[in-house]
């Protein structure tokens, strides 16, 4: 793995005719398994706030529906980009957070949720983002002066490569190192991977679970990795790198090769936290001892907390995960106030 202790963002301030336009609708999924029995018993209305009531939550905008093709709908919220940018920020990070910190991760969400947008244009696809862990988490409505306040503080700021928005994936706790994005789902890393000190505080920093080898051939096998009896687990690294890439799985006459992405999936991701982990046999159990929680590419949250309260800005907390991006800041116009 490369650590780079000193890293290097270009701030760009740019004129409006030399900044594209910013984006100002996103759709969301927020469910894809909508009935119309239940469209007809609990419509989606719509309040004199001009805020949307959707199975008893409110929505900034408006909630289309589109049909599956197999009995159901999926619902989509289709909404102004900041205001999206507020309920997500408040789904990302505890709202009583260093503002350093929420800064940071409203430009790193707004990257994101950018580079999205235009990555679905060519798809057809009816919606941008998910709601949930798969892409960010949006909770919707959120009435909140300090996360709208810290949502128009960094208006329209997005981190770039080549004058592109950038993947920003960011993760709960990194365990120390920050991970590559070609390691885990094989695509280009468009930003350095850092030794973080940061997180050191995070509940997650580090954690032991445990699950039986019976338990654990059940599941394999559930999942497609037949399993009768796990006599030994190795797991492998690439490079040099500090998280398991994948792992062998002696099983009595044959051998199980999986990917340990996979493995976190099967296991759950709340259960087996990270990839950063060992594992050993023990008496009858599996016994993983991790570190991190989450895939470890980009902004990692709890190191960003950490460097708010040592006095970092947001600048230099995205300088520090995204090292060779540009953060494009376009020319103050009238700031729009977020729901």
């Amino acid at each position: 793995m490369r650590c780079l202790f000193f890293t290097v963002i270009t701030v760009v301030f740019l004129l409006p005719s030399a900044l594209a336009e910013p984006v100002k609708e996103i759709r969301v999924a927020i469910a894809n398994n909508v009935t119309r029995q239940e469209i007809k018993k609990n419509p989606a209305a719509v309040a004199g706030n001009g805020l949307a009531s959707f199975r008893g939550k409110k929505y900034p905008g408006r909630m289309d529906f589109f049909d599956n093709g197999n009995g159901t709908l999926t619902a989509v919220n289709v909404l102004h980009l900041e205001d999206y940018l507020v309920g997500l920020v408040a789904g990302e990070m505890p709202k009583d957070w260093p503002i350093e910190a929420l800064k940071a991760q409203a430009v790193v969400a707004r990257t994101y949720a950018t580079y999205q947008i235009d990555a679905k244009k060519a798809s057809g696809s009816v919606y941008d983002l998910e709601s949930g862990i798969m892409d960010q988490v949006y909770v919707g409505f959120v009435d909140d002066k300090r996360v709208d306040e810290t949502v128009n503080s960094t208006r329209g700021e997005i981190l770039t490569h080549k004058g592109r928005p950038i993947k920003s994936f960011f993760s709960s706790t990194c365990g120390g190192f920050t991970e590559s994005a070609s390691h885990v789902w094989g695509e280009n890393n468009l930003f350095g991977t850092v030794k973080d000190g940061y997180c050191g505080r995070s509940p997650h920093s580090r954690w032991i679970y445990k699950i039986s080898k019976g338990e654990l051939a059940s599941k394999l096998t559930a999942a497609g990795f037949p399993v009768d009896v796990i006599i030994s687990i190795t797991p492998e690294r690439l490079d040099g790198n500090v998280r398991v890439a994948s792992l062998t799985i002696g099983a009595g006459e044959h051998t199980i090769f999986i990917q340990a992405q996979d493995l976190r999936k099967i296991l759950g991701f709340n259960n087996l936290k990270s990839t950063y982990f060992d594992v050993k046999l023990d008496f009858g159990q599996v016994v993983f001892t991790g570190r991190g929680f989450g895939h470890g590419v980009g902004m990692c949250q709890w190191g960003a907390k950490g460097m708010a309260e040592a006095g970092k800005d947001y600048k230099e907390i995205l300088e520090f995960y995204y090292s060779g991006t540009t953060l494009e800041i376009p020319k103050r116009s009238k700031r729009y106030k977020a729901r």
